[in-house]
């Protein structure tokens, strides 16, 4: 399989609508070709790469943490909020540190209703820096199967979450 990174991915400002909500502005990081989502393609390689069966890319506003982009059939969709005050996501942005549950169920960090939705057993959470350090967002990867993500998957986690945070902080 061949990699192939951008050198230099184009920043297009764009709109959306997140459900009911107003429309929210962010911006939209595309590949040269305009035709595939640059967070898209890191969410992919992220659940390729870490033997996951979902990965999702999830970016704050301001306001809400929301789902920005998504690989895999245990993924959140895209425009689903993060609860700010559970699971292992909301905690890995909180101490900024990368997290990783080997058992969603037994784990109390673990948001067990969305886990037990999604038949998500095993998560792996980085989360990701803006100017100045500030955590704007989240890179997680979820499996079906319990202790999945190993040193070498959050290694992989991390050097995929320095391009978007590059990504992030051009779009600034």
């Amino acid at each position: 399989m061949s990699t192939h990174w951008p050198s230099a991915p184009e920043v297009i400002p764009s709109f959306t609508r997140v459900g009911p909500k107003t429309v929210l502005p962010f911006h939209r990081v595309v590949q040269q070709d305009q035709d595939d989502l640059f967070l898209n393609r890191i969410a992919q390689r992220a659940m390729s790469r870490t033997g996951a069966t979902g990965s999702a890319i999830a970016l704050s506003d301001g306001d809400a943490v929301t789902c920005w982009a998504r690989a895999g059939l245990t993924a959140p969709q895209l425009g689903a909020e993060m609860e700010s005050g559970s699971g292992l996501c909301a905690r890995s942005m909180s101490i900024g540190k990368v997290l990783v549950c080997d058992d969603a169920e037994m784990d109390s960090r673990a948001d067990q209703e969305a886990c037990s939705h999604l038949d998500v057993k095993s998560i792996a959470a980085v989360p990701l820096h803006g100017g100045g350090g500030a955590v704007v967002g989240v890179l997680a990867v979820f499996s079906t199967l319990r202790c999945v993500f190993d040193q070498a998957a959050t290694a992989t986690l991390e050097q995929l979450s320095t391009l978007i945070e590059g990504a992030i902080r051009a779009a600034a």
